[in-house]
């Protein structure tokens, strides 16, 4: 089979312009169907929430209700994966009962393929028609959803094993496949079946990541049509750093690289903040960023707060911006740690309470070059330190496929032997992937700043 996925080309213009938080949903879902405004009680309705469902959430912990989970797509892939594992009981006849709510991605694929999750499935043998690259490309995608969710706390012993085998792996990659050989029969598709496969599109983006979105995207732009209300929320969310700008009093607009003991104006305080911010998507990997957003902020913001007259609201809505920033250079370093919603939640009042508490202290003129030369070497050797990780996980991996391959044409001896070496191999994986992990999260404290 031709390879449909490892080679494509993304055109970034499209894929930027989705939330890289999986916020929203196409305009199906988003709008009522008879006055086309936003109404969330659509949403509801496909996956099967009744009134008195309804009723019980409201008794429930804001940000663990149901509807918390649909925000973003990492709470749906929480959903998703709990739906896949009902399924699988079902199917090996361990639980009788059929969900009386779904996510809305299982919605989606059901109306894909009503069998979409049967192991005899067309959806199945679809994965097993991708050419190998197309494969290891799709498990590659997965793997950076799946490796740090599987360790999320909340997980039922056998729900967490159910992840961690991986069984659902062919259905989820054959739906893909599926959605990719509808959408080279566009031009012929009646409307609801083009409604169907951009819904399908942007579902499989949920186990998959917004690359494989763009794949979708870039092949077929009138798919952006689709999703038009999610992605003017989001031009309105990228917008409100600029409307902050237009907000603060005329000054000047002259943008300097001024000497580290220079106060700032509010206005060079924004321009530098998004400067920083420009400039880590260009140079992701850095945690310098990080260490000069923290020192504008603690240099400059007391005595902003004192010559503007800032209320606190104010103070902390630069702040809440800042950390924004911080969020987005932790996600280009590749902590998957940052796509954690709890995670986040720690992480945010961790920063508002370290800028509480450095704003009330002296801060002495050479603090920015202080902090940017002690940060910069430890967030150097964290970055080459992931690097050889991750080298180290990719020849393991090469290796593992080496040993297969030899293995179906060895004879008993060299199998036992090749046996041996596939175990030794796995072991050398597991404490690949562990150091890594410890050093992705030397990351996350570097990212925090404990001082």
């Amino acid at each position: 089979m031709p390879n449909l996925i490892c080679t494509a080309d993304i055109d970034a213009s499209l894929i930027d312009q989705f939330s890289a938080q999986g916020i929203g949903f196409p305009d199906q879902t988003m709008l009522s169907p008879e006055t086309g405004e936003p109404d969330a009680s659509v949403l509801e309705r496909m996956i099967g929430m009744s009134r008195a469902f309804r009723r019980l959430q409201t008794k429930v912990k804001p940000g663990t209700r149901l509807m918390d989970f649909q925000k973003t797509s990492t709470g749906r892939l929480k959903l998703l994966l709990k739906d896949l594992y009902n399924c699988h009981q079902r199917i090996l006849k361990k639980s009788k009962g059929k969900d009386s709510i779904s996510s809305w991605e299982w919605v989606i694929f059901l109306e894909v393929d009503a069998a979409w999750y049967e192991p005899t499935s067309r959806v199945a043998q679809r994965f097993s028609d991708l050419s190998q690259e197309d494969q290891e490309a799709l498990d590659a995608m997965l793997e950076k959803r799946l490796d740090w969710l599987e360790t999320s706390k909340g997980w039922e012993a056998d729900v967490r094993d159910f992840i961690k085998a991986r069984t659902y792996v062919k259905q989820l990659s054959g739906m893909v496949g599926i959605l990719l050989d509808q959408l080279t029969q566009w031009d012929g598709l009646s409307e609801n079946e083009k409604q169907v496969l951009a819904d399908g599109a942007y579902a499989v983006a949920t186990p998959f990541g917004n690359e494989i979105l763009g794949i979708f995207v870039t092949r077929q732009p009138d798919l952006m049509t689709y999703y038009s209300t999610m992605l003017e929320d989001e031009r309105k969310s990228k917008q409100a750093f600029e409307d902050a700008l237009e907000e603060l009093p005329d000054l000047p607009e002259t943008i300097t690289e001024p000497p580290v003991a220079t106060p700032l104006s509010l206005f060079d305080l924004y321009s530098e903040l998004f400067q920083l911010a420009e400039q880590a998507k260009s140079d992701s990997g850095n945690l310098r960023y990080a260490e000069q957003i923290e020192a504008l902020i603690t240099s400059n913001l007391p005595r902003l707060k004192e010559e503007y007259s800032l209320s606190d609201d104010a103070v902390r809505k630069i702040l809440t911006e800042c950390i924004d920033v911080l969020i987005k250079i932790g996600r280009e370093l590749s902590l998957q740690i940052f796509d954690d919603d709890e995670f986040l939640c720690a992480f945010k009042a961790a920063w508002l309470e370290y800028f509480n508490k450095r704003l009330q202290e002296e801060v002495p003129d050479t603090f920015l070059a202080d902090l940017t030369e002690e940060r910069e070497a430890e967030s150097k050797g964290i970055k080459s330190r992931l690097q050889e990780a991750e080298a180290l996980c990719a020849q393991i991996e090469d290796d593992l496929v080496g040993f297969n391959e030899k293995l179906k044409a060895a004879n008993f001896r060299e199998k036992s032997e090749l046996r041996s070496s596939i175990t030794e191999a796995e072991e050398s994986r597991a404490r690949s992937h562990r150091l890594q992990q410890e050093v992705e999260q030397e990351g996350c404290v570097l990212a925090l700043i404990e001082n």
